[in-house]
């Protein structure tokens, strides 16, 4: 799917559409390659923050996504560095990733549903921006100030 990208990283979204709709890729990975060319239009910035925004859109491919504008001649090994580095911290990037879960969170009180995943989604905000709030204590003392303020 990678090598699909670099073939169509010049070409319009309709031009990508049809062909990947011509060639009968399936929706699941067409839609991939559609979100790896997001790439080619973004203003990539050298941050933990970016490059975790980035593992957590692109998955185990955000450092092939970077080879895509490698691959134009921009030069992307800072950031490349970057991403791996959050890689090897083995940073949160999904609500799967906090140190608590639905269960811990409705032991505080909070009821399961639209509320909690709404607090569940403004920790992981909050991780992404700080990944050493990523530890019981402190997410449910987040958890317990957000459920108030609602």
């Amino acid at each position: 799917l990678l090598r699909l990208a670099y073939l169509l990283y010049d070409a319009s979204d309709e031009a990508v559409h049809s062909t990947l709709s011509d060639l009968k890729f399936s929706g699941a990975d067409a839609r991939f390659v559609r979100v790896l060319l997001t790439l080619r239009g973004e203003r990539l910035e050298n941050t933990p923050l970016f490059a975790r925004e980035m593992i957590a859109l692109y998955g185990d491919y955000a450092l092939p996504a970077l080879s895509l504008r490698a691959y134009k001649g921009e030069d992307t090994s800072a950031l490349a560095l970057t991403v791996q580095q959050q890689l090897d911290r083995g940073v949160c990037v999904k609500v799967a990733d906090l140190a608590v879960n639905g269960a811990d969170l409705a032991a505080i009180g909070i009821p399961k549903g639209r509320e909690m995943g709404n607090v569940l989604n403004a920790l992981l905000a909050k991780v992404m921006k700080d990944p050493d709030l990523n530890t019981k204590d402190a997410l449910l003392d987040l958890a317990k100030q957000m459920y108030k303020e609602h």
